[in-house]
């Protein structure tokens, strides 16, 4: 691997962490006291080794370590055994406002979800357009494992899964996500073209101003200092048009009050 952080007050924050290629994890590791990666970059690193939990892009074991606003994209994983997670693995701690995209597991485990193997707690993170060989595909709740607030579609599994989007031991473990299959308390059912992503082709994946992830989200872990993945705040107000709850997923709408032309008559 690239990175690797073992203690609390560890931050690594602003990078483009990419090419990493190794037998236990790919590109950042954060171990058994914690650390912080912020606003990076995680694209392109592979996991090559056979071990348990060695994900492409992202692993971590503390309850101390955090994940924010970061983009984990294209990472891969050829890896044969359980619960390992492309992208990103975080059996413990918590990942938030992150988009998890485009990572790609080809093992044949029916446990090796491509995108995100949870353990933790995931707020907020959009989960899209991830593949697995036979998995689950988007996001596997594991032990604590809990999603709140998270986008969880357009995810692909070619065999040996009916929800290639998700799996829990309870559906309770995800509350006010969007899936196109129901979650828990405050779901939203729909799927990756019913989101109204603005322009998922060019990696914009803003929900559209009428999608139903705007406003859709629970408010409680966020005050007014909070910030999405492109730094706008969580919660606002903007005159009448305002965000009552922040968004599901790593974006709040980009809103325009009115919602369309202002002409100003003198």
């Amino acid at each position: 691997g690239i990175v690797s952080m073992n203690a609390p007050g560890a931050l690594v924050k602003g990078f483009t962490i990419t090419g990493g290629r190794d037998s236990s994890y790919g590109g950042v590791r954060i171990q058994s006291r914690g650390g912080t990666l912020e606003d990076c970059v995680v694209e392109g690193n592979a996991s090559t080794g056979s071990w348990a939990n060695n994900p492409g892009g992202v692993l971590a074991s503390s309850s101390k370590a955090r994940i924010r606003r970061c983009i984990i994209r294209n990472n891969t994983m050829a890896t044969s055994g359980t619960y390992f997670g492309a992208g990103a693995n975080i059996s413990a701690g918590r990942i938030e406002n992150c988009l998890i995209v485009g990572n790609r597991s080809s093992n044949a485990s029916s446990s090796s979800g491509g995108g995100l193997v949870l353990g933790g707690t995931a707020w907020n993170c959009t989960i899209v357009s991830n593949f697995s060989y036979r998995a689950v595909a988007g996001a596997i709740l594991t032990g604590d494992g809990r999603a709140v607030n998270c986008a969880i579609l357009g995810n692909v599994g070619t065999e040996g899964s009916e929800n290639p989007d998700w799996s829990a031991p309870m559906r309770d473990y995800l509350t006010y996500c969007a899936s196109p299959v129901r979650t828990g308390e405050g779901y939203v059912l729909t799927t990756f073209d019913g989101a109204q992503f603005r322009n998922p082709a060019a990696g914009d994946y803003r929900p559209r101003n009428h999608s139903p992830l705007v406003n859709a989200g629970s408010d409680l872990s966020y005050g007014a200092d909070d910030i999405d993945l492109a730094g706008n705040p969580r919660i606002f107000e903007m005159g009448v048009n305002r965000h009552a709850a922040c968004d599901i997923g790593c974006y709040e709408a980009a809103f325009n009050p009115g919602g369309g032309t202002m002409i100003i008559v003198q």
